[in-house]
C-alpha cells in the first residue's frame, strides 16, 4: 500500500493548530488481509453486511486512511480501538472515550482514499475526485450563470477537466458545514477560481468565510476547504 501522509499548520491570527492528512493508493485484496488490525467491532459487522464489492472496497479504503491519519494525528495506539460511525448527515463521527475535540473527514475516488483530521475548532471540508472524461460532468454539475460566465470562460481555469475540479470544491465545502449535498445546491455557489503556481485557490458566494485550497496530482484533484482567515502550511501531494 503505497500512503502519503502529510502533517499540515493551521495558521491564523493569534491561531496556531495542526492537522494531519493521510492519502493512500490501495488494493482491495491488500485491505481485506488487513481489515480485523483497524476495523472496530462495529465497523467489521457493517463491512460484512455490505452487499457490494465496490462499496465494500471504499468503505475499508475510508476506515483505513481515517485510522492510519488518527494514529498519527491523536498517537492512537491500537486504531481498531477507535471506531467511526455516521451522523444525521452520514458525517464521520470519531467514537473513542480519549478522542476529544478532533473531526475528520473523509473521501474516495478510484484507486485512492484520503482522509484529514484536525482540531474541532477549525471545520475543515476534505475531498478527492478522478477527472474521468468519460461522465457527464455538465448534467453532474449544474452551474448558475454567473459560475459560468466567471468560472468557465477565456483561460481562468488551466485543468483538462474543470467540472472535476468545481466538483470537488463544492463536495469539501459541503462536508466543512456538515450537510453534505442535501440542501439547495445554490448555496454553494462559487464566486472565483484563482490558479496559482502549483495549485488553485477558490472563494465563495455565500460562504465568504471559507475559502479552498486545491491540487491535482495523477489524474486526481484533491481540495481542501478551510475558514478563510485560517491558511495552510505544509507540503501536499
Amino acid at each position: 500500500m503505497n500512503c502519503i501522509i502529510n502533517p499540515l499548520g493551521l495558521r491564523g491570527k493569534d491561531v496556531t493548530r495542526d492537522a494531519t492528512m493521510v492519502s493512500c493508493k490501495a488494493h482491495f485484496s491488500e485491505l481485506q488481509l488487513v481489515k480485523e488490525e483497524f476495523l472496530g467491532t462495529n465497523e467489521l459487522e457493517y463491512y460484512n453486511s455490505i452487499p457490494s464489492i465496490n462499496r465494500q472496497y471504499s468503505y475499508l479504503h475510508g476506515r483505513y486512511v481515517a485510522k492510519t491519519a488518527l494514529k498519527t494525528y491523536l498517537k492512537v495506539p491500537i486504531p481498531a480501538a477507535v471506531q467511526i460511525s455516521s451522523g444525521i448527515f452520514n458525517q464521520p463521527i470519531i467514537e473513542h472515550p480519549d478522542v476529544n475535540h478532533s473531526q475528520i473527514s473523509i473521501s474516495h475516488s478510484g484507486e485512492w482514499a484520503t482522509c484529514i483530521v484536525f482540531p474541532e475548532a477549525i471545520p475543515l471540508g476534505l475531498d478527492i475526485e478522478r477527472v474521468d472524461f468519460t461522465k457527464d460532468w455538465t448534467r453532474l454539475v449544474p452551474l448558475s450563470e454567473t459560475e459560468r460566465a466567471n468560472l468557465l470562460s477565456g483561460s481562468l481555469l488551466t485543468s483538462p477537466q474543470p467540472y472535476t475540479l468545481i466538483w470537488t470544491i463544492k463536495e469539501a465545502l459541503s462536508k466543512a458545514i456538515k450537510t453534505g449535498l442535501t440542501v439547495n445546491p445554490k448555496i454553494f455557489e462559487i464566486a472565483s477560481i484563482d490558479r496559482q503556481n502549483d495549485h488553485w485557490e477558490a472563494s465563495f458566494q455565500y460562504f465568504t468565510s471559507f475559502k479552498a485550497y486545491c491540487w491535482q496530482y495523477e489524474e486526481y484533484i484533491w481540495t481542501i476547504v478551510h475558514p478563510a482567515k485560517i491558511a495552510l502550511v505544509g507540503g501536499v501531494i
